[in-house]
């Protein structure tokens, strides 16, 4: 079984080809990459491309992968480090260049239903500002 598989498998996800493309992207990637990235990556020949965002929807909902927003308010889809159950971390946009950095060495405190009284689905920490390679070229 391949690592793409055994990821898929061990979430509770059928190990279709579509998933194992699209998750290969995911593995394969440097920074969390939006809904038409993952399509160009994955090859288009024979993708659907609603069906490519109901598969980054189902690793969002079983843990693969998370989410975050851009500058350009366009979610972008990053792994999930299942070692650790992905950690509540920001992360961070540079409004320059619109580069997206998970914060993995900083953690953030996870906020649950018994501290709010609600049901959390999501939580997104962002920060905002100029990376170092836009501050540079200034």
């Amino acid at each position: 079984m391949g690592r793409e598989s055994q990821i898929l498998h061990e979430a509770g996800l059928k190990a279709t080809e579509l998933r194992i493309r699209v998750l290969h992207v995911l593995l394969d990637a440097r920074q969390p990459l939006a809904h038409r990235e993952v399509v160009e990556q994955a090859g288009r020949r024979g993708l659907d491309r609603v069906s490519v965002y109901r598969a980054l929807q189902a690793f969002v909902a079983k843990g693969i992968a998370h989410r975050v927003l851009g500058e350009d308010r366009v979610g972008r889809f990053a792994l999930c480090d299942r070692k650790t159950a992905h950690p509540v971390h920001p992360h961070f946009v540079c409004r320059s260049c619109g580069k997206i950095v998970c914060l993995k060495k900083v953690r953030m405190p996870p906020v649950t239903r018994e501290k709010l009284g609600h049901r959390i689905e999501e939580q997104f920490w962002t920060m905002r500002g100029v990376c170092s390679a836009c501050l540079g070229a200034c």
